[in-house]
């Protein structure tokens, strides 16, 4: 698999890792060779060529992947993430680790992001008990939808979970459900039946009726 490869298969362990792809590489040596070009070739000062190489190089290296793993391992009951950059190898840094327990992953799913102009990108993720997510590789990656969708189902069969539902599918339905009641609910009104009480014929009898009433006569007082 180029998404991740297997480093370990067993029923009590599977161990994936990921390193730099090829593209990284060429990426590093196509900076670092413009770098050197323009030291090699340039009539600058020695000092200036020297910033030359190594920016260069230091662009390459930041395009870099990581190297990361991801070690499910059912005898320790417990997962662990790890990650390290270039960077962590140039400063001897401590690499980033990342543990969580086999019992609190209720489910797997492939996430899907689309990038304009290049395509969809696509991340496993683990999905927990307390309702948080979190990818088995830091960022979303181009490739191929089905070598991720594999990697789930392989996931997913050595952690014995079943395969949920898609949570758009669920959305849909909850909305369309929601829609339906709410249409039962209101009764639809032609705007023709929204007459002015004035204007109806009764209404118009009363007021009639009400202008011809005499006004109250007087009474003399005695004397």
């Amino acid at each position: 698999m180029v998404y991740l490869t297997i480093k370990e298969e067993s029923e009590d362990r599977l161990f994936f890792t990921r390193q730099p792809s090829l593209n990284s590489w060429a990426i590093l040596v196509g900076f670092s060779s413009v770098g050197l070009g323009i030291a090699y070739y340039g009539n600058d000062p020695f000092w200036l060529k020297a910033i030359y190489l190594v920016l260069g190089s230091l662009i390459g290296i930041s395009c870099m992947d990581d190297w990361e793993e991801c070690d499910f391992n059912k005898k320790e009951g417990e997962v662990r993430l790890k990650k390290h950059s270039a960077w962590d190898l140039i400063f001897l840094r401590k690499e980033d680790v990342v543990v969580a327990q086999l019992s609190e992953v209720t489910g797997i799913k492939v996430q899907e992001e689309k990038v304009n102009f290049f395509g969809t990108t696509y991340q496993v993720v683990l999905k927990f008990s307390a309702g948080m997510t979190f990818g088995i590789t830091e960022s979303f990656t181009f490739g191929s939808s089905k070598e991720h969708y594999d990697v789930a189902e392989k996931v997913r069969n050595f952690l014995n979970i079943e395969e949920e539902a898609a949570d758009n599918d669920f959305i849909d339905s909850s909305t369309s459900s929601e829609g339906e009641e709410t249409a039962d609910d209101f009764e639809h009104i032609d705007q023709s039946d929204l007459l002015d009480e004035t204007d109806k014929p009764g209404m118009q009898e009363t007021n009639d009726d009400k202008c011809d009433v005499p006004p109250p006569t007087e009474v003399p007082a005695e004397s």
